[in-house]
């Protein structure tokens, strides 16, 4: 019987080392479930940084471009240099939506252009002058419409209670 006694403290011992093993490993298990949490939270956050930067890129060149009436060259360019990640970021409606406001951009950049070399050649007549008037400002009212829709368009992939 004292041979008995004599391993009954090794075996407590091998008792006690297993269960902390047990509850280190259940430990670690739970710092792992807590970490692979915050990495979600924090990827969705980083998500949603880069996708309302390209949508405050949209709303500011939208903007500067109805209240000046134009945009030149530069800053079309400066606008697709800022939102060159669309693609990334968003479906296809919002890069279908930049590839409309850059034609847009573009050929109301093209009309100007054209407007102010014939006011300087005057060499354009009354009705192609006015032609040219009535399609920029049908590109304007076309821009107008995409910026009065914008936060419509955006919203879905702004909404952050929708993700999973």
């Amino acid at each position: 019987m004292s041979e008995v006694y004599r391993y009954l403290p090794v075996l407590n011992t091998q008792k006690c080392l297993t269960i902390i093993t047990i509850a280190n490993a259940i430990f670690v298990a739970w710092i792992s479930y807590q970490q692979n949490c915050v990495s979600k939270a924090k990827l969705k956050h980083e998500l949603f940084e880069r996708r309302h930067r390209i949508y405050e890129s949209f709303a500011t060149y939208l903007s500067d471009f109805l209240i000046h009436g134009n945009a030149d060259q530069n800053r079309i360019d400066q606008f697709l240099r800022e939102t060159r990640d669309v693609q990334f970021f968003f479906e296809e409606d919002i890069t279908s939506l930049l590839k409309t406001i850059s034609d847009l951009s573009h050929r109301d950049d093209i009309l100007e252009r054209q407007v102010i070399r014939e006011k300087d050649a005057q060499e354009k007549s009354i009705q192609e002058m006015t032609k040219i008037y009535d399609e920029r400002r049908i590109i304007k009212d076309q821009l107008t419409n995409i910026d009065k829709n914008l936060s419509v368009s955006f919203g879905p992939y702004l909404d952050f209670k929708q993700w999973k």
